[in-house]
């Protein structure tokens, strides 16, 4: 039985006004009319629709919502013509599955990648855990993580993991191998039967991976190996200027010449 009081009804009232919950779960509303007199009733179950954006997703039982996606919706509540508004937060449900991104990817030795943590409920709401997540490479990958970011050092293809809360999801990354720099330090100039000392430790690898020092201690434009290694000595016998080469190699056979001025006196 409905008592409806006259006059007409000017006004609706939908409670609660805002309400949270997690997804998956319910909640109900009520709404009552009110006329210019003040007087109230209770609209809930007559003629009353209720309804949330569609991409709130959930299903109404008159009533009763049983929420779905994440994210702060308005709830409409229409009695006659009139409509009232409450405000509804849905918070995502317990994790259920993790994902990491990009899920391939490919950087020279030396660069860098940044990764992103992405947690999914079983309604497929979706948000980010990279900053509580952690991750991690093979050892004999080398390299270095700043939280998220990872600088490669050693080619090859690796399996990046992430792990958040007890789940975890893994990457594949391709790093490429980057040629080595050849840089010369030593003496520069001296006189006839000096030993003089070259050094090419100031050489570099993005992989760390330069497996051969060569010298060439008169070069004349076609590389010729006098000696071999890390730091070496040579005499020249006669002065004058001459062109010392050097060049380094990396564990894929890639190269890098440079060569400097010698004087002697």
């Amino acid at each position: 039985v409905y008592i409806i009081w006259g006059p007409r009804t000017t006004t609706l009232h939908i409670t609660p006004a805002t309400e949270t919950i997690t997804a998956g779960e319910t909640t109900s509303f009520t709404v009552t009319a009110e006329n210019r007199y003040s007087q109230s009733w209770d609209v809930t179950t007559y003629t009353t629709t209720f309804d949330v954006p569609l991409a709130a997703g959930g299903v109404w039982a008159g009533n009763i919502y049983t929420s779905e996606k994440a994210g702060t919706w308005t709830v409409t509540a229409t009695h006659r013509g009139l409509t009232t508004t409450a405000i509804l937060t849905v918070t995502h449900a317990a994790m259920d599955s993790l994902l990491i991104t990009p899920p391939a990817e490919t950087i020279s030795s030396g660069g860098s990648i940044s990764y992103t943590l992405l947690a999914h409920d079983v309604y497929t709401n979706e948000w980010d855990v990279t900053l509580a997540g952690t991750f991690t490479t093979p050892f004999s990958a080398g390299g270095a993580w700043a939280q998220r970011v990872y600088t490669a050092e050693n080619d090859g293809t690796w399996i990046i993991t992430g792990t958040y809360a007890g789940l975890w999801d893994t990457a594949t990354l391709t790093v490429t191998n980057v040629a080595p720099t050849a840089v010369i330090s030593g003496t520069a100039s001296g006189n006839e039967g000096d030993e003089l000392w070259f050094d090419a430790s100031l050489s570099s690898d993005p992989g760390n991976d330069i497996v051969l020092y060569e010298w060439d201690f008169e070069y004349s434009g076609v590389f010729a190996a006098d000696a071999t290694g890390l730091v070496t000595t040579h005499t020249y016998a006669h002065d004058g200027a001459y062109t010392l080469a050097l060049r380094v190699t990396d564990d894929n056979a890639a190269t890098d010449l440079t060569t400097t001025t010698v004087s002697i006196q």
